[in-house]
């Protein structure tokens, strides 16, 4: 939410990154610079549990799937290419296979997904597969 926007300046900052002039800045719409040209358009919003937009720029929730980059692959290529920045999820890390990354965990906001289990209506299962689906179908029920 808001609080989190003077922590992301002041870690961009500690990066070289400054306030870039503009007369439309706001707190939770503005771009900072470094020395190397490079620009960070920083664009925060905060929503309530209810889906309400209570901070920042009124994005429609629903414009907020992440369909602008639809796979972790793509935005981890951009960053290992030195062109981009991303939130992604740790899964989307294969160890040792971008040493040029640096990883630093979030720790805030806190982030969960939740998992659902599927198969089809109709389809008829291997026994591996229906052990499976069995097990984690009792699980979720619990």
């Amino acid at each position: 939410m808001q609080h989190n926007v003077p922590a992301l300046r002041g870690l961009l900052e500690a990066r070289d990154y400054r306030e870039f002039p503009s007369v439309d800045a706001k707190d939770f719409n503005f771009v900072l610079s470094d020395s190397r040209g490079r620009k960070i358009d920083v664009h925060s919003y905060a929503f309530d549990p209810q889906g309400s937009h209570i901070y920042g720029i009124a994005y429609p929730i629903a414009s907020l799937t992440g369909t602008c980059m639809q796979r972790s692959s793509t935005a981890v290529g951009l960053v290992a290419q030195g062109v981009a920045a991303a939130v992604v999820p740790s899964l989307a890390i294969q160890k040792g296979a971008y040493p040029a990354i640096k990883v630093v965990a979030l720790n805030e906001p806190v982030v969960s997904r939740t998992l659902v289990l599927v198969s089809r209506k109709t389809a008829h299962l291997s026994p591996a597969a229906q052990a499976l689906y069995d097990m984690i179908g009792k699980q979720g029920q619990t």
